[in-house]
């Protein structure tokens, strides 16, 4: 039972990450995306850094802090504010598979700026994974308005964009950092940025929000970051970063379930065959990376 642990806590992560597009969805029909964002992130970094110091055991660095500083921009303010952002116009569980096409924008990105080669198998899964979300958007829609009707998804797939460049900035200037405290300073300064529009823009929605709404904040911050992040890094610790990762790869399928089972989303078909080829261009991709390390 203990080998299988670590195994059990990262299936169950990648169901609280998969049910954070549900939870987000529920979210924005009582506040503004900013406010969603701003309360999940900050109440996490409370608790994390709290778990980091007292748990961990780590000593604060003014030099990992800063370091932090353009991850909190990239990978949780922008990030975050376009996804939950999209969800006002789009459904979670497209907007769950749409997203995970990141690790494609990594490898386009990594070609362009550090001359990474892109190898035929690279290739083949980014030209799979973009025919896959092309599919999606698209949803048997073929007329000329596609591009204003599914705005959502478009700005949710902006939204993978600025994750790639947060997997480049962790790739190049995260490296001596441990991974936990990245994370929890990537809070605060994400937390920092969206500060002032939440002051400017939605401090009135504290008063406008239901029970329903902020248990679903409070699931985003709580079991989506918080407990999601704590069992994956036990998990890399566990049985190794690759084993890890390869979890990742379920949170789509639980994102369309989860939004399926509680939300009463459409399952189409289009959404099951992109799908599949959104994940099978990752794996190729991820394949290839792995075997060139």
């Amino acid at each position: 039972m203990k080998k299988l642990k670590p195994y059990i806590l990262l299936f169950l992560m990648s169901v609280l990450w998969g049910g954070a597009f549900t939870a987000a969805k529920i979210a924005v029909r009582d506040f503004s995306p900013i406010s969603i964002i701003f309360y999940r992130f900050s109440l996490a970094f409370i608790i994390m850094v709290l778990i980091l110091f007292i748990f961990y055991k780590e000593k604060f660095s003014y030099r990992n802090f800063f370091k932090c500083l353009p991850a909190g921009l990239t990978g949780v303010f922008l990030y975050n504010f376009l996804w939950v952002t999209g969800l006002n116009y789009t459904y979670a569980g497209k907007a769950s598979i749409i997203i995970a096409i990141n690790p494609v924008f990594t490898a386009i990105l990594a070609f362009f700026i550090f001359g990474e080669r892109l190898s035929l198998k690279k290739i083949i899964g980014v030209i799979m994974a973009f025919t896959g979300v092309c599919l999606i958007i698209v949803d048997g829609n073929f007329s000329t308005q596609i591009f204003s009707t599914n705005k959502g998804d478009f700005i949710v797939l902006s939204a993978a964009v600025f994750w790639s460049i947060y997997t480049l900035i962790g790739k190049k200037v995260l490296q001596n950092i441990s991974a936990f405290e990245s994370v929890t300073y990537s809070c605060f300064w994400g937390s920092v940025f969206m500060f002032p529009i939440f002051i400017f823009t939605n401090f009135n929605n504290v008063e406008q929000g239901t029970a329903t709404g902020w248990a679903s904040i409070g699931y985003l911050a709580v079991f989506a970051t918080v407990l999601s992040f704590v069992w994956f890094y036990k998990g890399v610790k566990d049985i190794g970063a690759g084993k890890a990762a390869s979890f990742i790869y379920f949170v789509p399928f639980f994102g369309v379930l989860i939004s399926v089972l509680v939300l009463g989303e459409p399952l189409t078909v289009y959404l099951i065959i992109g799908g599949i080829l959104i994940i099978s261009g990752i794996y190729l991709i991820n394949r290839e990376r792995q075997a060139a390390k």
